[in-house]
């Protein structure tokens, strides 16, 4: 079964983008 693996790399992604994300806000507000 792939498709686990494949999904977990889209959390994955997901979560970095968020990271991502909040990470850039902190620096545009500060």
């Amino acid at each position: 079964m792939k498709r686990r693996g494949v999904i977990i790399i889209l959390i994955f992604m997901l979560l970095l983008l968020a990271l991502m994300f909040r990470s850039g806000m902190f620096m545009y507000g500060d």
